[in-house]
């Protein structure tokens, strides 16, 4: 199987995809500019949206194929390096490919301006050269992921956004190995939209660029295929992708172009598809300050919400009052936050806290469930707490969209109980120094 070589366009052009004839697909273009190698650079983005390719960076930062061990296990093993590739055989040359996408948690909706995508040149069809005069590759972001053939082959079904051309000049083929790019659209004009509610497709292809007619002549190259392994957040992806190829024309003819590509007890990964990555930035989490407070047991002693806004040495105590039963919580209190987040990737419930007095004591935090009327779900189960000062924390998983209410309202829930000898005397009281809720997202 094939190793990779990256290469780097020399120019590149925002486009968008106006008809086809032929196996030449008609295109919009803006201007086309100058690329140079040093657009990677240390500020490019590193957070990943999608990555159907499996990379590691190298020392400078840009990327390289590669086995990420966090996916699972590796599908090369010695002598074959972890860059190999699979792909069709040197002849193959489909046209567009029509691939879906479902971008990581946070990433739906943003912009990436980082990518990378791979292709192989192939031979003349019987073994000899090809020579490919303005070698180009194609990339098209889509919000849609349709899989009938008259809908994938139709831009506004697919809900194209703007792609872009990437120019390579004269090429060769059949390749050495594949051509792969890390391209940083940072310093440019142009960029790619993640579908906006985080699941839709990509088009990818590459041909010979004609700038007099402003079309891309397919019908000379192949994108490597690879696959989201079970450890992959990407995943799970649909079996199937679109290729034009039967005949390469620049449309997806009938069912018979949407291929299988779940190759399960056959190849590694399992379920493949044209190799793709994008990345984007993702927004730093943010940490709040409750805004409201109830105070469902116990009662305010000293301190007020604003207490409980930062680690100030200003805490705000809480006392027993009323104790429901002996195997009631003596404090239990519902803070509320709001999020300027719409999806959530993280969500943290921070309590700095510690008793007045000698005892046993147990501290238990609770994130409500916004989709229900009065049910909270545990994040820290009852935890031993003392007379010195202890952060306990407490982390959400699973459907984190479900703490987030109406116009991003959060509550979080703080109980404390007795649940053992307490040998001095006095009232039972907690201190609270702060209760932050650190949410990440988009």
């Amino acid at each position: 199987m094939p190793v990779g070589v990256r290469k780097d366009p020399i120019a590149i052009a925002k486009c968008k995809i106006v008809g086809i004839n032929g196996n030449q697909v008609k295109l919009v273009t803006g201007p086309k500019i100058p690329y140079h190698r040093g657009y990677v650079n240390v500020a490019a983005q590193t957070d990943i949206a999608l990555d159907e390719f499996e990379f590691s960076f190298d020392q400078t930062g840009a990327v390289i194929p590669d086995e990420n061990p966090n996916y699972g296990a590796a599908c090369w093993q010695l002598p074959d390096p972890p860059d190999t590739r699979w792909y069709f055989g040197d002849s193959y040359t489909p046209g567009l490919r029509y691939n879906d996408m479902k971008v990581r948690s946070g990433a739906a909706g943003a912009v990436s301006t980082r990518l990378a995508y791979t292709w192989f040149i192939a031979d003349d069809g019987a073994g000899g050269a090809r020579q490919v005069t303005n070698s180009t590759h194609l990339v098209v972001t889509c919000e849609n992921w349709v899989k009938t053939a008259a809908d994938a082959s139709n831009a506004a079904m697919r809900g194209d956004l703007d792609g872009v051309l990437f120019f390579y000049g004269p090429e060769s083929g059949p390749s050495a190995g594949y051509n792969y790019s890390d391209v940083d659209l940072a310093q440019t004009p142009y960029s790619f939209r993640m579908p906006v509610d985080g699941n839709g497709g990509y088009i990818t292809a590459h041909g010979d660029y004609n700038d007099g007619t402003q079309t891309l002549v397919l019908g000379c190259a192949q994108d490597m295929v690879w696959g989201l392994k079970s450890g992959n957040p990407n995943g799970p992806e649909d079996p199937d992708q679109w290729d034009d190829d039967f005949p390469t024309n620049g449309l997806f003819d009938d069912q018979g172009e949407l291929y299988s590509y779940d190759f399960t007890g056959q190849f590694c990964p399992d379920v493949e598809g044209a190799m793709m990555l994008f990345f984007y930035t993702a927004s730093p989490p943010e940490t709040l300050a409750p805004n409201a407070q109830q105070v469902v047991l116990g009662q305010i002693a000293s301190g007020n919400l604003a207490s409980l806004a930062a680690d100030d040495n200003n805490a705000e105590r809480m006392c027993r009052f009323i104790l429901p039963n002996r195997s009631s919580p003596f404090v239990v209190t519902n803070l509320t936050y709001t999020t300027s987040k719409t999806t959530l990737t993280s969500v943290s419930f921070k309590v700095k806290a510690k008793m007045s007095l000698i005892g046993q004591f147990a501290i238990k935090l609770g994130l409500k469930d916004q989709t229900q009327s009065n049910v909270f779900d545990v994040v820290l189960p009852e935890t031993s707490i003392g007379t010195a000062y202890t952060v306990f924390t407490g982390n959400a998983s699973g459907n984190l969209q479900k703490y987030r209410g109406s116009g991003g309202a959060m509550v979080g829930q703080i109980s404390v109980r007795n649940t053992g000898p307490v040998p001095g005397s006095g009232n039972w009281c907690t201190d609270f120094e702060y209760a932050q809720l650190t949410v990440g997202g988009s």
